[in-house]
């Protein structure tokens, strides 16, 4: 699958976006092909086969995503506490982007963050 050449930075998003609602807030009732629907709803040109494809992928990265940060949870702590204005990735970070690559990095980072906030710091 090399949907970075398919697909606009938005198209990641919005994916990204129900796939966290999915998860974090039990959205679409906890139905994948709900939560596609909803993908295809704005994306009227990909069938919903493509929308469910891409959605399910987002679950696994955010699903991995959420381990990742368990595992480097003091690294987020001291990067927070911080609040540096300008921050690099870190070795460990670029090695997942890199995992991920069918995702934009700037993406996969606003998720780590999210998550780290959302489950370690709320």
């Amino acid at each position: 699958m090399h949907m970075k050449q398919q697909n606009k930075p938005d198209y990641y998003n919005d994916v990204m976006r129900i796939v966290r609602n999915y998860v974090e807030y039990g959205y679409y009732k906890k139905e994948p092909k709900k939560a596609a629907t909803a993908i295809r709803r704005k994306y009227k040109e990909k069938t919903l086969e493509d929308c469910l494809e891409t959605f399910n992928r987002g679950c696994e990265v955010y699903q991995q995503a959420i381990s990742f940060v368990d595992e480097h949870k003091d690294f987020y702590e001291d990067l927070f506490r911080k609040k540096e204005p300008v921050r690099t990735y870190s070795a460990e970070e670029i090695a997942f982007f890199n995992q991920h690559s069918d995702f934009p990095k700037e993406l996969l980072g606003s998720v780590i963050l999210f998550i780290y906030n959302w489950h370690h710091q709320r």
